[in-house]
C-alpha cells in the first residue's frame, strides 16, 4: 500500500478508492476488452476484436482513463460550463458558483447528497469515477462533480476520469 493510500486508511479505516467504471453502461464499453464481432461497412468486412474498438471505429468514441486532482476536474468543468479561461479574471468567480451551487441546489430529499458520498465512501461503499465528455474536441459535459467535491473535501489527491472523446456533434 503506497503512502497515500497508508495515511487514508489509518484516517478511515480505509483507502478511499474509486471504482474504475462509471455509472453510464455505454461509456464503460470505452475501456472493455470483451471480444464482440461487427460488419465493417467501409470496408465490406466482418471484424473482431475488443468492444473499445468497435465504439472507436463504429461510433467515433474513444475513452481513456485519466488521474487528477479534484480540483483538477472542478477547473475542467468551471472552464467548459463557462466558456472561460482558467486564465481569466472571473475564472474563480465561476469556480464559486458551480462548487456553492452543487452544494445548496440539491433537492431537499438530497439535500446532503455530497455529504451522504462521504459518509458512504468512508464506510466502504466505492462510487464510480466521474467522466468528462468532448464532442468535436469541445467541451461537452460531465458526470461527477458531487463526487470532485467529495474528494476534495475528504482530502483526496487524485481520482480516476473518464476522458470520452466522441468524434461528432449531436
Amino acid at each position: 500500500m503506497n503512502w497515500y493510500k497508508r495515511s487514508q486508511y489509518n484516517q478511515y479505516g480505509i483507502p478511499l478508492e474509486f471504482k474504475e467504471k462509471v455509472e453510464a453502461p455505454i461509456y464503460n464499453d470505452l475501456l472493455s476488452e470483451r471480444e464482440m464481432g461487427w460488419y465493417d461497412s467501409k470496408n465490406l468486412e466482418y471484424k473482431r476484436g475488443p468492444v473499445r474498438d468497435y465504439m472507436k471505429e463504429r461510433k467515433g468514441m474513444k475513452g481513456e482513463i485519466k488521474w487528477m486532482s479534484p480540483d483538477e476536474y472542478i477547473d475542467i468543468v468551471t472552464a467548459g460550463a463557462y466558456n472561460v479561461s482558467q486564465n481569466s479574471p472571473e475564472f474563480e468567480y465561476f469556480k464559486s458558483l458551480i462548487i456553492k451551487g452543487r452544494r445548496e441546489s440539491i433537492n431537499d430529499e438530497d439535500y446532503n447528497l455530497i455529504e451522504n458520498y462521504k459518509e458512504r465512501w468512508v464506510n466502504g461503499e466505492q462510487p464510480c469515477m466521474g467522466y468528462i465528455i468532448y464532442s468535436m474536441g469541445t467541451y461537452f459535459g460531465q458526470e461527477g462533480l458531487h463526487r470532485a467535491i467529495m474528494a476534495k473535501d475528504l482530502d483526496v489527491k487524485e481520482i480516476p476520469v473518464l476522458i470520452i472523446n466522441k468524434n461528432y456533434e449531436y
